[in-house]
């Protein structure tokens, strides 16, 4: 997964696919492997017993976590966490409350998003 999400942000320079579905497909058609890995995530929230407001919602943090495993692996996976970054600069968010975000693997640094 990380070297799709590599290849996809730094080499053919792609936005971060947020959308559930849309991520599920690009994962499946990039690698054969991960044909029912989104799924199997999914499954693991329990679905069947949350509403559709709830499994979407669940669906979406799915997508993030998934970003933020890679990124793990790969520092340049990081897309997520420049949106992250430029949200809370142009929200008005603290120098010292970005780089704290930063330091724990949320965000990229002030730094990074000025």
């Amino acid at each position: 997964m990380s070297s799709i999400l590599y290849k996809n942000q730094r080499l053919l320079k792609q936005k971060t696919i947020y959308d559930p579905d849309e991520f599920k497909i690009m994962l499946e058609e990039a690698d054969a492997a991960l044909i029912g890995f989104f799924d199997e995530l999914y499954k693991g929230t329990n679905p069947n017993t949350k509403s559709e407001k709830t499994n979407n919602n669940n669906k979406k943090k799915l997508v993030s976590l998934c970003y933020f495993l890679a990124s793990i692996n790969n520092k340049y996976i990081n897309g997520i966490k420049a949106d992250i970054g430029s949200y809370l600069e142009t929200s008005g968010a603290s120098a010292s409350s970005i780089d704290t975000l930063a330091n724990i693997g949320l965000s990229v640094s002030r730094r990074t998003v000025t």
